[in-house]
């Protein structure tokens, strides 16, 4: 399918139109499940993003999670509503939801800080190994580091937008990119901060100056909140 943004440079005004994707077989699902899990024999982390075509069984994601856990693949997951529900509860190893799709998760919306701190602790009791929420100024995170749980909150100076389309994708792509490379949690977290927030600064999804993005690395400020909040 094709989605089209239309941005008017005088208002700033953005215009999202997503076409409907088409229905999918069961025939060609079973042949991608087989693609994807032949390939990931040779992948170290997999990210399972996105919405389902129509027609597709909404625990697709959440098959997919057990079935690469037994190939030893680290798996990280950012979708929305009931294939995000029940791949949490397949304990994949990462989720990055933002506010509204955590909120939907832990069935509570949030109002403060302390709340978005409580929620990615809830959001790991739900199944999930480690939780990133991301923020307008940053994210939020419970993650391991040396085996043992840890808050880590990032923040940023939220700037003027030129165009917010792909910010999220941006910041997994950058939290995936260090991870791979094998960089701590705190460190991981930072570079995807500043990858998502240097995508708001261009026209177009998911596009970053890898040399803007290492300028914004020194503006990222690491917290490591207190774990006082009620688990929600």
């Amino acid at each position: 399918r094709t989605n089209t943004s239309v941005y008017d440079p005088t208002t700033g005004a953005q215009t999202e139109i997503n076409e409907r994707g088409p229905e999918v077989s069961a025939q060609e699902i079973e042949l991608f499940q087989d693609k994807l899990l032949y390939l990931a024999r040779g992948a170290d982390i997999v990210v399972i993003a996105g919405s389902l075509p129509r027609g597709v069984d909404p625990g697709i994601y959440a098959d997919l999670i057990r079935e690469l856990r037994e190939l030893g693949v680290t798996t990280v997951v950012d979708a929305e509503g009931e294939p995000m529900r029940l791949a949490v509860r397949a304990e994949p190893d990462v989720i990055s939801p933002n506010v509204l799709e955590a909120e939907e998760l832990v069935g509570q919306e949030f109002n403060d800080e302390d709340d978005r701190i409580a929620a990615v602790t809830s959001l790991c009791a739900l199944g999930a190994r480690e939780a990133i929420v991301t923020l307008p100024d940053g994210c939020v995170a419970r993650v391991l580091e040396d085996g043992a749980p840890a808050l880590r909150r990032m923040w940023i100076e939220p700037r003027e937008a030129v165009a917010s389309r792909g910010a999220g994708d941006s910041f997994l792509a950058g939290y995936v990119a260090a991870r791979y490379s094998g960089s701590t949690a705190e460190d991981c977290l930072r570079f995807a901060v500043a990858c998502g927030a240097e995508s708001t600064q261009h026209l177009g999804a998911g596009l970053v100056d890898p040399l803007s993005v290492e300028r914004l690395l020194a503006e990222v400020r690491p917290e490591a909140p207190e774990a006082s909040a009620q688990v929600l």
